[in-house]
């Protein structure tokens, strides 16, 4: 067991109970016939080395303070920056995939397969900011949890949705002779790829789209709430504050434009 966390504590120690020992000495001495003269240069030398020790302890306190105040705002800032990338996403999802096609009853077919989505490298770990359970802010570490979880469950409905579009129903389209880009109903669809797919396509879009809904919606919220706990914690000047874009840019305008953003040029008219 560490009997003194630094090397400054354990200096402080000592000279406290140096101090101590000291004016017991001297008020023993001074009841032997030791004038007061021979005593107090020796007093005041030590209360000069506690005085030393303890400021010494303030600025080591102050300073540890700082620098766990420091950690614990980077900590903020990432997670916040976490959180931003994960909204950013879905967002943008959402507004290229979901918005167009939403109040359609062909929707389960009008939405396009993206299986090219990739998770944000950065992480939403709730015990990042475990500082929070200090405050009266730790319901937030609950919410956290449950937004990541919401964020997860949305990305496995995508990779599950066009899974099943790629590899289920285009293949089967393709087989009863259908092309891409030709009209064709609701009904061929389904005559085409039976009662079956026909029903888990149409539940997995519409899963897909409650779980992305869900999550911008929580996420938000929980935006809101993080940064108004980190400004209070922290300050306001500090901490990393965004919004949630209304219209992001399009994945599919990146994809179909040039690098000035004109339109790409199709090979075969060149």
């Amino acid at each position: 067991m560490t009997i003194f966390p630094s090397a400054h504590e354990r200096t402080i120690t000592i000279a406290i109970l140096s101090f101590c020992f000291g004016l017991s000495f001297g008020v023993a001495v001074l009841g032997t016939g030791i004038t007061a003269n021979d005593v107090v240069p020796a007093l005041f030398t030590l209360i000069a080395a506690f005085v030393g020790a303890w400021v010494a302890f303030a600025l080591e306190a102050k300073s540890r303070k700082y620098e766990r105040r420091e950690i614990q705002l980077e900590s903020a800032n990432k997670l916040l920056f976490a959180l931003s990338e994960r909204l950013s996403s879905l967002r943008v999802f959402q507004h290229d995939f979901i918005d167009p096609v939403r109040e359609k009853t062909s929707r389960m077919f009008e939405m396009q397969p993206f299986a090219l989505y990739r998770d944000p490298q950065s992480k939403l770990d709730a015990q990042s900011v475990a500082f929070l359970f200090q405050s009266k802010y730790k319901p937030l570490l609950l919410g956290l949890n449950a937004v990541n979880d919401m964020f997860n469950s949305a990305v496995d409905a995508i990779r599950v949705r066009s899974d099943i579009h790629l590899n289920t129903i285009q293949p089967l389209l393709e087989q009863a002779g259908f092309v891409l880009g030709q009209g064709i109903t609701s009904e061929q669809i389904h005559q085409a790829v039976g009662d079956r797919n026909y029903h888990v396509l149409r539940t997995s879009t519409d899963i897909l789209i409650d779980q992305v809904d869900n999550f911008i919606l929580g996420g938000d919220e929980l935006r809101k709430d993080l940064i108004a706990a980190f400004s209070e914690v922290f300050s306001e000047r500090e901490v990393f504050g965004f919004e949630l874009l209304d219209k992001p840019v399009s994945i599919l305008k990146i994809f179909s434009e040039g690098p000035r953003g004109e339109a790409k040029k199709d090979s075969s008219s060149q």
